[in-house]
């Protein structure tokens, strides 16, 4: 032990012997299972980015099959995850080739070079989203509770926040902008735009795969089946990750009492980006 790291030992032995553990898994990590941390994002990398519940699921299956051209109907989201690395859930990543894709739902950062935004609705991403809270954190959730400011149950931000934080692109990053709905209304066109933007080249036919693979209904069956994150089937058909899919179901479900502010709130970024109001 050299005097550096001797006067650090006497200093806080507690700490150092944690700091020197936490350095040999890295060091394992990195150099024995040839994985990196996932702070690690190259250039050339490629960040899926987009407020929760804005179809950035969605986005990873396909990106799956139409990139790496993996058969859709054969994995689950295990495989899935691997080739599109989310970076709230995994902490490291192995690297398969030039460009790696990562699921993001932060505001831009700066290594984030090249970056797919995918950008819906604020009113229907705050019904989907209370859903899935209501499913997974807090069964007594309120929309009050999720559109109060004094909650934390926007850890991103703001819906407009967020989106025009993206739209503002601070540190020049080499963006294409899909809109869900644009999803929804012509997969094939949006899916054309992705290939450019990747400047892939792939035949018709895959593409017709990927977009019939990776609808939601195909992707519910995976996870009722396959699981989701383990490779355990969920038989509760009714407690799914993936929900409906769909455009416009704010109309029926937001709180109508609610929905008018909240709109008024968002109105010039729905405006901006061409939503009715």
């Amino acid at each position: 032990m050299n005097l550096y790291k001797y006067l650090k030992f006497i200093a806080n032995p507690k700490k150092y012997y944690h700091a020197s553990i936490h350095e040999k898994v890295n060091n394992a990590i990195k150099n024995e299972l040839r994985m990196q941390s996932v702070d690690t994002i190259l250039e050339t990398d490629v960040v899926v980015a987009g407020y929760p519940k804005s179809g950035n699921t969605w986005f990873q299956n396909i990106i799956t099959g139409l990139y790496f051209g993996i058969d859709l109907d054969y994995c689950n989201y295990n495989l899935i995850s691997s080739l599109s690395v989310d970076i709230h859930i995994d902490k490291y990543y192995k690297r398969y080739g030039d460009v790696v894709f990562f699921k993001s739902h932060l505001q831009p950062q700066p290594n984030y070079k090249k970056a797919i935004l995918l950008i819906r609705d604020g009113r229907d991403v705050m019904v989907s989203y209370y859903h899935h809270l209501k499913k997974y954190e807090n069964p007594n959730i309120t929309y009050e509770d999720l559109l109060s400011s004094k909650t934390t149950f926007l850890p991103y931000g703001a819906w407009d926040i967020h989106v025009n934080s993206w739209l503002d692109n601070p540190y020049k990053a080499d963006i294409l902008v899909i809109k869900y709905e644009d999803m929804l209304l012509n997969t094939m066109t949006q899916v054309d735009k992705v290939c450019t933007f990747l400047n892939i080249d792939r035949p018709q036919s895959l593409k017709t795969k990927v977009i019939q693979q990776s609808s939601f209904g195909e992707m519910k069956n995976r996870e009722i089946t396959k699981g989701w994150g383990s490779y355990e089937s969920n038989p509760d058909k009714t407690n799914t990750f993936v929900r409906k899919g769909i455009s416009g179901s704010y109309k029926q479900e937001f709180p109508a009492h609610l929905l008018s502010d909240y709109t008024n709130k968002i109105y010039p970024t729905l405006t901006k980006l061409g939503y009715e109001v």
